[in-house]
């Protein structure tokens, strides 16, 4: 430990505070630990438990790699889930998160420059999320939130990127490159072009009814035939094993059943998958499909050029979808092509509230709310199944409601 150099401890002095209760005992990451010696840890673990009753024992695990063992070698412990996280326990995780890094980083020094450092990050980091709806989203998720502090941090700016797909991208390197590299974890997937596997299941299972998980025979069956299309000599099982225990990008949702760590990451995935094999033919026959909006506004975002892409979207009469891949895109798009969508920008919101001014004017009240809950969430940038939080609710802009003339 950092500052322990020439330590002279007493005899017996951890013992002794094993004894009395006077020790936490903090064992992080049993799910790293290789299988096959897991049940001799779990043992032992359980022996000290028995040995120092009073000790708080916290184990830290991936759900599969703890109940997958035998019940004779699980441990005697109350077991905790880790639930999604409110605005307040955001901003308590963020602040604890950036304080042990700061300390860390400073060889131990808990000094009030590195407090406020610490504390200076972490604002930081919070309004950024606050600002961006995308963020909010993906923040309620405690290993999310982690995974976005972590790239926070590495980041010589200290900011986040201004655009999702470079966020994405950069926590897929720090997750499957960096990360395991840098812990010098037990791991193949260094040695293999995981992200292309994971790019081509994404788009393979979105194509597929969008399923949002899939059985673990299923999965092993698809990893098999990807792997041998790459080249990779990685069994299937191995791969799965090392993407849901060191990436974190892939996991177990119950037993048997897998999916990946937030929505947003597959779509993400998928559209990189289109756009590296050139396969954008792929995506007109969806352009009606309002469940693939998502994929195709990370596709236009990650194009070099999307006018073509956005002229195939006004040919096929979707002007709303083609204004929004415009205003998603940073890329520079032909002059004539971004004078059309600036001049459907009015027709393109009074469009949006037609079918509600119809719902209301027949009196269909049912029908009505529900199509005022999908403009509400279509504005707040949320798929259905998503739910307005109380921030969502505060900062909606009322005069959207304005848009219908038989509205209020």
């Amino acid at each position: 430990m950092p500052g322990t150099d020439g330590l002279q401890l007493p005899s017996g002095w951890a013992e002794r505070l094993l004894k009395r209760g006077k020790a936490i005992v903090l064992l992080d990451g049993f799910d790293e630990v290789p299988a096959d010696k897991r049940s001799l840890l779990s043992q032992w673990i359980e022996q000290q438990v028995r040995n120092y009753p009073q000790t708080i024992v916290l184990l830290t695990s991936r759900p599969k790699a703890y109940f997958t063992e035998a019940k004779a070698d699980h441990i005697a412990l109350p077991t905790i889930w880790v639930e999604p996280f409110d605005p307040g326990r955001q901003r308590l995780f963020v602040h604890r998160w950036y304080r042990c890094r700061e300390i860390e980083a400073n060889s131990g020094r808990e000094t009030a420059d590195v407090i406020q450092q610490a504390q200076e990050s972490a604002e930081e980091l919070l309004a950024q999320i606050a600002a961006r709806p995308e963020m909010k989203d993906l923040a309620k998720i405690p290993l999310l939130l982690n995974l976005i502090a972590s790239f926070h941090r590495d980041n010589p700016q200290a900011r986040l990127p201004r655009r999702r797909v470079d966020l994405y991208q950069g926590i897929c390197n720090l997750q499957l490159k960096d990360r395991p590299g840098a812990k010098d974890l037990e791991t193949k997937l260094l040695e293999t072009d995981a992200q292309k596997i994971l790019q081509r299941l994404a788009l393979a299972m979105l194509c597929n009814n969008r399923e949002r998980d899939i059985d673990r025979a299923v999965l092993l069956g698809r990893l098999e035939q990807l792997l041998r299309t790459e080249n990779e000599a990685l069994a299937a099982e191995d791969f799965l094993e090392d993407v849901v225990r060191v990436s974190e990008l892939l996991i177990e949702k119950d037993a048997d059943t897998y999916e990946f760590a937030h929505w947003s990451f597959q779509e993400y995935l998928a559209a990189r998958e289109i756009w590296q094999e050139q396969q954008e033919s792929l995506l007109y026959e969806k352009f009606a499909d309002k469940e693939w909006k998502p994929t195709i506004l990370l596709y236009a975002a990650l194009v070099k050029n999307p006018s073509t892409l956005i002229q195939a979207m006004l040919d096929r009469q979707q002007a709303d979808l083609a204004y929004d891949c415009f205003q998603e895109t940073t890329k520079q798009i032909t002059p004539e092509l971004e004078q059309s969508l600036k001049s459907l920008k009015p027709a393109v919101q009074t469009s949006r509230y037609v079918q509600l001014e119809a719902l209301l004017q027949a009196k269909q009240w049912r029908e009505a709310d529900q199509e005022t809950e999908r403009l509400m969430l279509t504005t707040m940038n949320k798929e259905e199944g998503q739910w307005l939080d109380l921030d969502d609710l505060r900062n909606f802009p009322a005069r959207t409601c304005g848009k219908s003339t038989t509205c209020g």
